[in-house]
């Protein structure tokens, strides 16, 4: 049996990577939805940091 003190924190250790690992492939879907579905332009908006970011930290941490 597991010891409990360190499998929550493993547990949630493996959630946190999976929600990164699945965030890649969705950024890039959406991104082909966006821009080459929908036409929408390719301009600069400080608000695409926040799905950035998150990539970043991803790949720096793993």
């Amino acid at each position: 049996m597991p010891d409990v003190p360190t499998a929550f924190p493993e547990g949630l250790h493996v959630f946190y990577w999976a929600t990164g690992t699945w965030w890649i492939p969705m950024l890039l879907l959406l991104g082909v939805w966006r821009y080459g579905y929908e036409r929408f332009p390719f301009e600069y908006d400080p608000l695409y940091w926040g799905a950035v970011f998150p990539l970043g930290m991803y790949a720096a941490c793993t």
